[in-house]
């Protein structure tokens, strides 16, 4: 089972989704370049004989499946007149050296062909509208994290703990981190080689609906990149992608009930500040002496402001009214 939060959210979506009544295709993933390219035709002329004209197709991007399926697919909807929503998880282009698709240019090309695309936050919203993107745009604010849990029961406590929970083989950050008289750390998450953490934070890897009861105090966290001490913007990569995407450590941590910790040039960085959940750093080097000037009144007024944001996290009221907005622009064309 996978433990780092990358099928969740798609997961998540398609249960809301299917509450609202909408039918769930899944579309099998090719990691071969060939295989992808091979099977587009097949796997478009699947998803097309199960559409009507009129119908609306909600697609969780990127499909992963390249921009041959991706295009054709899309065509293939206009011609059959089906609208078709775009809700982002991800740009690869502004998140790896390398990406799946070529560049932002073509990731944007596809995007221009849904008649709208709901974005994760207004950051990201204007750098797409910046480079090109043409279409109706929803801002989605959050990503929902549905749980079986009764999470708004449980107890938190005012501490000066810090949990980061996540991948650890690409977190290499986490080496710098200690324990001082200011602030305790706790890692959980996959990681292949444990010696590749301190032993003494790593407190090992759980299924998420575990995880959710074991994050019981105290802050989470919402860095990534090589260092603690700052993220570099200049190259693009897992850290300076901040600056655009909606972490899922967010909505996770916001559905345990704990404020965060999280870089200051964060995209999601303006929401925390706004909402007054958590605490804004340029470099985890400042954690220990901010969390130590926090009074336990302020941090209850913190997990006070979560409360109010986890009861729509936890129910699907981000994505739900996300895509009520976005059926309401492409009816009203």
């Amino acid at each position: 089972m996978r433990n780092d939060g990358l099928t969740k959210p798609k997961a998540d979506i398609n249960k809301l989704l299917e509450k609202q009544g909408f039918s769930i295709m899944r579309q099998n993933i090719y990691n071969n370049r060939m295989q992808k390219l091979f099977s587009a035709f097949r796997d478009v002329g699947k998803i097309m004989n199960q559409l009507e004209k009129d119908d609306v197709f909600i697609v969780n991007y990127p499909t992963d499946m390249g921009g041959v399926f991706d295009h054709l697919l899309l065509d293939k909807l206009k011609k059959k007149n089906v609208r078709a929503i775009a809700i982002v998880h991800d740009i690869d282009a502004l998140r790896f050296k390398v990406p799946v698709y070529k560049n932002l240019k073509h990731e944007i090309k596809i995007l221009n062909k849904y008649s709208c695309v709901i974005v994760p936050n207004a950051v990201m919203k204007a750098k797409l509208l910046k480079k090109g993107l043409n279409t109706k745009t929803v801002v989605l604010g959050l990503f929902d994290y549905l749980t079986n849990r009764n999470v708004l029961k449980k107890k938190i406590k005012y501490s000066n703990m810090v949990s980061f929970t996540g991948n650890l083989n690409k977190a290499n950050f986490v080496n710098d981190l200690h324990n001082d008289s200011q602030v305790s750390y706790a890692l959980y998450g996959p990681i292949e080689d444990t010696s590749n953490v301190p032993s003494e934070l790593y407190e090992g890897s759980f299924d998420s609906e575990i995880l959710i009861e074991k994050v019981t105090n105290g802050f989470g966290l919402i860095w990534d990149g090589k260092s603690s001490v700052a993220i570099d913007t200049s190259v693009i990569s897992s850290g300076s992608y901040l600056l655009y995407n909606n972490p899922y450590k967010l909505s996770f941590y916001i559905a345990a009930g704990i404020p965060v910790v999280i870089w200051k040039r964060a995209a999601e960085g303006t929401f925390v500040r706004e909402n007054g959940i958590g605490i804004l750093v340029d470099s985890l080097s400042e954690v220990g002496k901010l969390i130590d000037g926090i009074s336990e009144a302020e941090y209850i007024e913190m997990k006070n402001n979560v409360r109010k944001i986890q009861k729509r996290v936890i129910t699907g009221w981000y994505i739900n009214t996300a895509v009520k907005n976005a059926l309401s622009l492409i009816n009203n064309e």
